[in-house]
């Protein structure tokens, strides 16, 4: 946060919860960003003599001679009172009082710099608070993530489609950015608004997710239509968000004769790929197929599908079975076929053992809250925990080759849980594809549920890391409710002393809690205050466990993450010539470890903006090589103005040096 306030042109950070206990210091980033924060107070503080003792206090713990009080009618959208102006007025009347000024934030750190630079600095987060506010009302949390996916996406796509004759629709991205940013507001985003402020923000979400789809599917359109598709079968253009090559599962809709019972599907080079007839589209009767593709950095790969009356001989790939068995090259895992629990998750290529003996894993907890107020917002006193284990419905619904899923169904009080265990071909996740109807009703009368999955870990020595925006944070596990975006870690020894980890991937959940060797994720609420009903109805996610070597760093776990919110999009395509090849990458950047997080237009004119961020804590040497035209380089800040940071970018590449952690945004002439 203080290098985003830093690069965005704020010096200064006021702040009223939270904090260390210190009430003024310089608040660092890991990349070394400062910026001079200020806690103290509160934001309905009242005027009265007593502000009279916070100069000296300051003076005593700074050697400074000012001290700020904010003062107002903060909760109800006033602000300074008749009252609090007088009683101002009348305290700088006063002969022996120190000094009242009207003044400004900025004015008071102003002042301060200009008497001491010498503050306390903190290295750390400012979390946690409201910790019931990570998971209340899920609605809004999907909406939100869905939109932070969307939106980049199609911002990348628009600005490589406008090369091609397409108009770049910036005033539908604005329009959907600010939909998703009002979102976000605290008293909607944290679920602590009244039922009816969700009737609202579900119509500005749906507003931004349809002018984010149109804007995303043209584009896509459009440079389809100028890829060569050439070949025997119906052609599928398979299009990559992230920009990494990436070998993963999709799904093509297509239009294929009733009578198909499988597919072959090859890619541009004429390999056959594993694949499989996933079903029909109920609403659209276009069959979908499923097949393992590789495509490269933010680009897209042609393949082509060819019915078949039977399946040809078994390719290697995934597989499930009657037994609760599900297995590819990678994993084999066992689902208890009594109570639909994970009791074994086998690495293959390893030969470790990664559930602790008797433990379950993918284990659905209900931990009951003591009544209490603001329910939406705080996590009350835990009861009892119930774990739910009881008689469910296992059976086999996918088998392979391309992916394979056991579905697990159980009833629980009023609710329903179906979770989807599925493996892939090439990918290294194990998805858990859920669907929760969920129709538990929180009083004040009585104990309340709360959702967490757990899955515990055969390690020793682990060490938790968390998630942040632009980085990740490592944190006790000590059982706290702590808030992560993507994915949480963790990594120590494993049997036979090997350095291992697990990490636990999500694409809509941030309510997070580690104690000892067990992960848990918080998946539902229902809390009663404001809103009565937060989560009543159905609700879709998927949360991943991906097992790995060495730690997180090693293993890429900031990709998979990006991976599981952003999947492969596929779009089918007639058959046609095209001055793009069957397969291209328009950016590429490197090392591994270099996040990128945006590439739209600029601000201000045709130019192109590319973002992205060192992710595992390391100095390196940035590679960036462009697949679209451009003419020159700078570095700018987050709001697109000049750094007069020296870069290299001669040739048809870029490149720079990038600190740990840091935020870097290039500005490239059109």
């Amino acid at each position: 946060m203080p290098q985003i306030l830093k690069q965005a042109g704020i010096d200064y950070y006021y702040f009223c919860r939270c904090g260390k206990g210190i009430p003024l210091f310089w608040w660092e980033a890991p990349d070394g960003s400062r910026v001079l924060a200020y806690n103290l107070g509160w934001y309905n503080a009242d005027v009265t003599p007593a502000i009279g003792n916070l100069p000296l206090e300051y003076e005593r713990a700074f050697d400074i001679s000012e001290s700020l009080h904010v003062y107002g009618v903060g909760d109800h959208g006033g602000g300074p009172t008749r009252g609090y102006i007088e009683a101002a007025l009348e305290l700088q009347r006063r002969l022996i009082f120190p000094r009242v000024k009207f003044s400004t934030a900025q004015g008071f750190f102003d002042r301060v710099l200009s008497q001491n630079t010498e503050f306390p600095v903190v290295r750390d987060e400012l979390n946690t608070t409201f910790e019931g506010c990570y998971t209340t009302h899920a609605d809004i949390k999907l909406w939100n993530r869905t939109s932070e996916n969307l939106l980049p996406t199609a911002e990348a796509f628009a600005t490589l489609a406008a090369a091609y004759g397409r108009d770049y629709p910036r005033d539908d991205f604005v329009t959907a950015w600010r939909n998703t940013c009002f979102n976000q507001f605290h008293d909607i985003f944290d679920g602590s608004a009244i039922h009816e402020s969700y009737d609202y923000s579900r119509g500005l979400f749906e507003e931004a997710s349809k002018l984010g789809s149109d804007a995303l599917y043209g584009a896509l359109a459009t440079l389809a239509a100028r890829v060569d598709t050439r070949g025997r079968g119906v052609a599928v253009v398979v299009f990559n968000p992230v920009a990494w090559d990436r070998a993963d599962a999709v799904t093509a809709s297509l239009d294929l004769p009733s009578g198909t019972l499988a597919v072959r599907v090859t890619d541009d080079r004429g390999r056959d790929l594993p694949a499989q007839v996933a079903g029909r589209d109920a609403e659209t009767g276009l069959l979908l197929v499923s097949f393992a593709a590789e495509v490269p950095s933010l680009g897209y790969r042609v393949f082509h599908v060819q019915p078949q009356q039977a399946a040809s001989a078994p390719t290697a790939g995934a597989a499930a079975d009657d037994s609760g068995r599900i297995e590819n090259e990678f994993w084999r895992v066992q689902v208890d076929l009594s109570n639909g629990t994970v009791t074994s998750i086998y690495d293959k290529r390893r030969r470790l053992e990664l559930i602790p003996p008797g433990e379950r894993a993918n284990l659905l907890q209900a931990l009951f809250e003591k009544p209490h107020g603001m329910s939406a917002w705080t996590i009350g006193e835990i009861s009892r925990t119930e774990d739910l284990d009881g008689p469910a419905q296992v059976r086999v619904v996918e088998t392979g080759p391309a992916r394979a899923a056991v579905r697990v169904t159980r009833t629980w009080r009023d609710s329903t849980f179906t979770h989807d265990i599925t493996l892939y071909a090439d990918a290294e996740r194990i998805d858990f594809i859920t669907t929760a109807d969920w129709r538990e009703i929180g009083t004040p009368q009585a104990d309340f549920p709360m959702i967490k999955v757990a899955f515990p870990v055969a390690l020793s020595r682990a060490q938790a890391n968390f998630e942040i925006p632009f980085g990740s944070i490592a944190r006790a596990s000590d059982g706290r409710e702590v808030p992560a975006l993507k994915w949480i870690d963790l990594s120590g020894i494993a049997a036979g002393g090997a350095d291992y980890g697990l990490s636990l991937l999500n694409d809509s959940k941030y309510g997070h809690d580690v104690k000892g060797g067990v992960m848990r994720l918080t998946l539902l609420r229902c809390s009663y205050d404001p809103d009565p009903r937060p989560d009543e109805g159905e609700h879709h996610f998927t949360y991943s466990l991906y097992p790995h070597a060495g730690g997180w760093r090693q293993a890429d776990t900031v990709r998979r993450g990006y991976e599981l919110n952003n999947p492969l999009i596929a779009l089918a395509e007639p058959a046609h010539a095209g001055e793009l090849p069957a397969s291209e990458s328009f950016l590429r950047v490197e090392p591994d470890g270099l996040i990128v997080t945006a590439l739209k237009r600029a601000e201000d004119s045709d130019d192109v903006i590319l973002r992205f961020y060192e992710s595992e804590g390391a100095a390196v040497r940035a590679r960036i090589v462009p697949g679209f035209a451009w003419a020159g380089a700078a570095e700018v800040n987050l709001m697109e103005a000049p750094t007069g940071a020296a870069i290299d970018a001669g040739g048809s590449e870029i490149r720079l040096n990038v600190n740990p952690w840091e935020i870097k945004t290039l500005r490239l002439g059109r």
